[in-house]
């Protein structure tokens, strides 16, 4: 029999002395009141024994920083740019990130017309090429002084903080290579195997491979040698570039920079210009056959210099490729110079190439720019003196105002105040009564030797 899912077996003949009534508990004859009792308390508590019971090992936490999120790459000319920022977090959101170097790889392919699968982390690192190994210094490790004291001996970026490096295009990177090869000849000896069937050629010309492309990845390496990839794999073509604009020109108010350049030569021009009239006219739909190239544009770089050696990421001022040569900048800041360069753009297979920049043009800010002629001077004649109000300029740099006074007709004016007065009002108590006067005001500023503004509004009183 079965009693609370364990197998019982009674020996022959003990039936008969089983309790007559109660099926349940039927069992052998030398099974007694209380082994039952004790078997059933047994297998009530049997189950709570097994709940410390030791179970199968668990994996061992994996402590590894957050992938990089802002990874950028830009081309320009003959040399491609990786930036991106340091991890500061690990991926369990704890701080500092377990990360102690960052690996930079490019790969080169010449990518089919039906993109191969992509490639995961292992495959890619064996078939690409280690540009660089960036050490990060810990968050928690202080920088040590050098024996002179001056400057900090560990040269290490820090967990938190961008960096960029810079490869060059060789003839060596411009060979491509093909990690799916051993793939397409497996499959190509499966297709052998496989019973011949009737061939159809299509009509249409077979799509070649796309252009050579540069493919780049970053890889965060912690101390127990755990890999985090980039969020993105980022791809620059390498067919050759544009040719970078070459004249020049920048004017600047105290507001703005205004930044020009010439059409390069080969330049793609725009076919059309966008309809101006409200609303446009009606466009035919189709559909090209072929992708035809679109028009450059470009992108304006300041240039700066980085003091310490390390490399800079070349990020443009347009937050959009200019469609136009031309560009304003509002960060006018006298007495600083600022460098300027302009890359051409254009787009190949989906892809940005940007020729190298052009030729830097600096310029110098000097204010040159006087303040504004001071408004609504009025004059008032009282007991010895003439009293005069004007209301003030509004410009940063103003240092005052100088009050001239002439003598009518044909008066010159000549300056009462030799040094500007702060004040938008002025007393003249060297007035002689009876006589009239012609007063007006100029603004200046604190430049060295100052700007003065044109003159005010003139006005004629005398004094009682």
């Amino acid at each position: 029999m079965t009693l609370f899912g364990l197998r019982v077996s009674c020996p022959r003949g003990s039936r008969n002395n089983s309790r007559a009534g109660h099926p349940a508990w039927e069992c052998c004859a030398y099974f007694s009141d209380r082994t039952l009792a004790t078997l059933l308390v047994l297998l009530v508590v049997a189950p709570l024994w097994g709940c410390g019971a030791k179970g199968p090992p668990l994996a061992p936490l994996v402590v590894a920083p957050v992938p990089v999120t802002d990874l950028a790459v830009r081309r320009l000319g003959g040399e491609v740019y990786v930036g991106f920022t340091l991890p500061t977090q690990n991926r369990d959101g704890t701080e500092p990130a377990d990360l102690i170097r960052v690996d930079v790889y490019g790969m080169t392919t010449q990518p089919r017309v039906r993109p191969d699968r992509r490639l995961d982390l292992e495959e890619f690192e064996e078939a690409a090429t280690l540009i660089e190994s960036i050490e990060v210094r810990p968050r928690e490790t202080p920088l040590a002084a050098d024996p002179a004291g001056e400057a900090p001996v560990d040269p290490r970026p820090e967990q938190g903080f961008p960096v960029a490096i810079a490869e060059r295009l060789t003839a060596a990177i411009l060979i491509p290579v093909d990690p799916w090869e051993d793939e397409r000849d497996d499959e190509e000896e499966d297709d052998d195997e496989t019973p011949e069937k009737p061939v159809i050629v299509p009509l249409t010309t077979p799509l070649l491979p796309g252009p050579l492309q540069r493919e780049y990845v970053v890889v965060g390496v912690s101390s127990k040698g755990n890999e985090v990839e980039a969020a993105t794999r980022i791809a620059v073509p390498l067919v050759d570039p544009p040719v970078p604009p070459s004249a020049f020109a920048l004017t600047y108010t105290e507001e703005v920079i205004n930044i020009t350049w010439e059409l390069p030569p080969g330049v793609r021009a725009m076919v059309q210009a966008p309809a101006t009239s409200t609303p446009p006219p009606p466009i035919l739909q189709s559909r090209p056959i072929i992708e035809w190239p679109s028009a450059s544009r470009y992108d304006l770089y300041e240039i700066v210099e980085v003091q310490d050696g390390s490399t800079a990421m070349p990020s443009p001022l347009n937050t959009m490729p200019l469609t136009t040569p031309a560009y304003a900048d509002r960060r006018v800041e006298f007495g600083i110079e600022r460098c300027y360069a302009v890359s051409t753009l254009d787009v190949v297979g989906g892809l940005d190439v940007r020729s190298r920049l052009s030729a830097e043009t600096c310029v110098t800010f000097v204010d040159i720019f006087p303040p504004a002629a001071p408004e609504g001077l009025r004059t008032i004649g009282s007991d010895g003196a003439v009293g005069l109000t004007w209301q003030p300029n509004d410009e940063e740099d103003l240092a005052g105002y100088l009050v001239l006074r002439g003598v009518p007709p044909g008066e010159t004016l000549q300056p009462l105040t030799p040094e500007p007065v702060l004040e938008n009002t002025y007393r003249d108590a060297t007035a002689e009564p009876g006589v009239r006067y012609v007063y007006a005001v100029r603004a200046v500023d604190m430049v060295t030797p100052p700007n003065v503004s044109p003159l005010s509004n003139r006005e004629e009183n005398a004094a009682r």
